[in-house]
């Protein structure tokens, strides 16, 4: 964690990233899986050409049952969490709305911040936890479609009507659900540790720079995943 007064309070850093991800390319992603599973009739042509067949059908109609849905649904979580950052920060804001920059925390009013970030750190731990739910089932679509890939793209003259080529938004979808992971970890690990006084403000001064830092992050990123949530959910 590092001790700059901005960063005593978690910021979401990169995860939002996955929401960055394009309308268009999402899409992409949707209509290769929808592809696949609609190709089993003939899976044992489609395996000429696309060998890892068999164990992309599987992934793919887990993408379209339940692997897309719960990203959705985590949005949804992270939208909700990011939504109520500001609402805790904002009553520490007025704490310290009177108190000069280098003045002393008082040890009862650090307590009773201290309630408010345990309950958002368990908050934060249901989002870490849907995000370790999903990671076998994004592992393993994005593994099978980079491995299918690579033998479309041998073939790319012939493919039939949807089939394509992935392999752009399968980086950003890789890249971004792992910034979710590693992103989450650390959020909830920092919030715990404000929680148990493993780490402490000491100034009003610091506070009021976490909070310049913290509060613009946290609504740009309950921005993103609303917009995600509002996408994904008309296109399904």
């Amino acid at each position: 964690m590092s001790n700059s007064p901005e960063y005593l309070f978690p910021l979401p850093g990169l995860v939002g990233s996955i929401y960055k991800v394009g309308a268009d390319q999402w899409t992409a992603i949707n209509d290769q899986a929808a592809a696949v599973v609609e190709a089993q009739s003939i899976k044992q042509l489609i395996t000429r050409y696309i060998p890892n067949y068999p164990t992309l059908l599987p992934a793919c109609i887990a993408w379209r049952a339940q692997t897309y849905q719960g990203l959705i649904e985590q949005a949804v979580l992270v939208g909700t969490f990011a939504a109520s950052v500001p609402e805790v920060l904002s009553k520490i804001q007025q704490d310290v709305a009177n108190m000069a920059d280098d003045d002393a925390l008082p040890s009862s009013q650090q307590f009773l911040w201290r309630v408010q970030f345990d309950s958002l750190a368990h908050h934060a731990g249901m989002v870490l936890t849907s995000v370790s739910a999903l990671t076998p089932a994004v592992t393993t679509f994005v593994t099978e479609n980079q491995t299918a890939d690579v033998a479309l793209d041998q073939i790319a003259s012939s493919l039939p009507v949807g089939w394509q080529s992935i392999a752009g938004p399968l980086v950003d979808l890789s890249s971004g659900f792992a910034a979710l992971d590693g992103g989450w970890n650390s959020i909830a690990t920092q919030l715990q540790g404000l929680a148990t006084g493993q780490a402490n403000f000491t100034t009003a001064g610091q506070v009021r720079a976490a909070l310049a830092a913290a509060l613009p992050a946290w609504a740009a990123l309950e921005q993103s995943a609303v917009a995600f949530d509002q996408h994904a959910t008309s296109s399904t």
